[in-house]
């Protein structure tokens, strides 16, 4: 018998080769191993071979073997072969499939089962024979392992040691043991297609700084990446569960991302979910806000299987949105200031204009009344009314005034001192002066802006503190603190301001320096005082600090550029 005519015996008798010819408990424990061996995540190699060894036991003395083919769709190789000689084996790689390349060969190539009860005599088999023989084996089987689509993936053959044909129990365990094959590859493929996925996840995420995770919900096992343990704070050796997270979660966000965590993970959906919340790092406590972005993959039931996504750290990143959102904030407030500033500014010299003639006329009248005239004491209220509206007209003007004024060498003790008589004279409050005894600061200033500056700072601490029952301390120093951001050497010198009145609450605090802003009642005051402070200070480089509390009094720090200490003694 021909190869050819048992080829075509065995296709038109093949629905009488099917396995219910093998005692079906024994073929369905078989079978049931096999799969309990992928469920477990054995690799390919070790699938295969206990495939072989399977049809080995039920269809004995066969050797089995499994050759797979490859990417070329040109070639085969070893896949598996436990009881062959592994020098068989290594011949079977690299092995070019034809129509007649002894079975394996020429059963992938014509997508159908081969069948050969003699090796010594087939022609199929004239090329390897000598060798084939060389090993003992006389007789061949092989059926090809081919997808539903029709696609050949690779062979599964029984040898024998001496020439024979198939029986029903024989050849039918070659059709369980094929599908068994198709189902090792397909699940290998799918592990090698997320192996290949992951790695180009975790070189993504590796080079945009993103963390990893990844939970197995069937089995609870937690699998976090470097990056996502470093963004925890946490050392590399750290093994994660699924409440460990929960652990370095913010208290305040700690029942929102609980919440949510479950109703993500609870969900029949793969769709994609984020989350913000704030951590503790668990290296330093420190405060960090970090995102998490993730998927939930389903099951061929649609249920849950694994939760996976990135986390990414965005402390810097909303550092960086307030501090643009306040730098705006700022922008617009100075455009809405100078435009008030050149608006008070038209109003106030037309007002100036207006005030002259009447205090000159008032003036006159007065020097022209007779001091016994009652008459004489209206034109002086007149003329103190007019007065108090030039003095007022003059802050307006200060304020909204931009040119640039002429600035020297400023020793502020000696500016202080200048000014205390003046201070003392206007001041219904005890004031007092505190310097330090080895170094005068000297600032690069407009001397009568910054007179103008304290002397607003005095005025209003001593109006806040009342009928003169506290006290008011200038203090002087050159250790003031440069800004945050500056360079370690950029030095400032210090003014403050303290007073022992009531203090000012915390609305008020935000408000201080806005123009026209006042405490006071209607008529008692323009608002402008402290807002003329800001103004000279930001103007010359610096800042100013205001720290206080009710009851406890208040404390305005100016800070300038420092440009020299001076002797104390100079």
């Amino acid at each position: 018998m021909t190869a050819t005519s048992i080829r075509r015996k065995t296709a038109l008798a093949r629905p009488a080769l099917a396995w219910e010819n093998i005692p079906a408990d024994a073929l369905l424990a078989a079978q049931n191993k096999i799969i309990d061996l992928m469920a477990t995540g054995a690799g390919l190699t070790d699938t295969l071979a206990a495939i072989a060894h399977m049809v080995e036991r039920l269809a004995p003395p066969a050797l089995c073997t499994v050759l797979l083919l490859q990417p070329d769709g040109k070639h085969l190789r070893h896949g598996a072969g436990p009881s062959l000689p592994d020098e068989y084996n290594k011949a079977t790689n690299d092995l070019e499939i034809g129509p007649s390349v002894g079975c394996c060969g020429t059963a992938a190539w014509r997508k159908e089962p081969v069948i050969v009860r003699d090796i010594a005599t087939d022609p199929l088999w004239e090329g390897p024979r000598e060798f084939a023989l060389s090993f003992g084996l006389r007789a061949c089987w092989s059926m090809p392992v081919m997808t539903e689509q029709g696609i050949v993936l690779g062979t599964i053959a029984m040898y024998y040691r001496e020439p024979r044909e198939p029986g029903p129990r024989d050849f039918g365990l070659l059709e369980p043991g094929a599908r068994l094959v198709r189902l090792a590859l397909s699940q290998n493929r799918e592990e090698e297609e997320l192996r290949a996925a992951e790695t180009r996840t975790r070189l993504a995420t590796e080079a945009a700084d993103l963390g990893t995770f990844d939970i197995d919900l069937a089995t609870d096992r937690v699998v976090w990446s470097e990056r996502f343990k470093a963004l925890l704070g946490v050392e590399e050796s750290f093994e994660p569960t699924l409440d460990s997270l929960t652990s370095f979660i913010h208290p305040a966000d700690r029942e929102r991302f609980d919440a949510g965590f479950q109703r993500w993970v609870g969900e029949s959906s793969s769709d994609q979910r984020g989350n913000e919340f704030r951590i503790l790092r668990a290296s330093d406590r420190a405060e960090r806000i970090l995102s998490i972005q993730g998927r939930v993959l389903l099951n061929a039931q649609g249920m849950p299987r694994r939760a996976t996504g990135v986390v990414a750290d965005l402390t810097e990143q909303r550092a960086a949105e307030r501090h643009q959102r306040a730098t705006e904030q700022k922008f617009h407030q100075l455009q809405k200031l100078e435009a008030l500033g050149q608006l008070a500014g038209g109003i106030a010299h037309d007002l100036n204009n207006t005030l002259m003639p009447i205090l000159g006329l008032s003036k006159l009248a007065m020097d022209k009344v007779s001091p016994l005239d009652p008459i004489g004491e209206h034109l002086a209220l007149i003329h103190q009314s007019g007065e108090r509206a030039r003095d007022l007209v003059s802050q307006i003007l200060t304020f909204s005034r931009k040119e640039e004024t002429t600035r020297a060498p400023i020793d502020l003790v000696a500016m202080v001192a200048d000014s205390m008589p003046l201070l003392r004279a206007g001041v219904p409050a005890t004031v007092t002066v505190r310097e330090q005894a080895t170094a005068r600061p000297v600032v690069w200033a407009n001397r009568g802006q910054l007179d103008q500056a304290l002397t607003n700072l005095v005025a209003n601490a001593a109006q806040a503190i009342g009928s003169g029952l506290g006290s008011v301390t200038i203090e002087i120093a050159a250790d003031g603190r440069a800004k945050p951001g500056d360079p370690a050497s950029a030095k400032m010198a210090r003014l403050s301001v303290i007073d022992d009145g009531p203090g000012i609450g915390r609305g008020t605090l935000q408000r201080l320096f806005e123009p026209f802003f006042t405490t006071k009642p209607v008529g008692e005051g323009t608002g402008l005082g402290l807002a003329i402070v800001h103004g000279v200070v930001t103007n010359h480089g610096g800042r100013i600090e205001v720290s206080s509390e009710l009851g406890h009094g208040a404390r305005f720090d100016v800070f300038l550029p420092l440009l020299k200490t001076a002797n104390a003694q100079a």
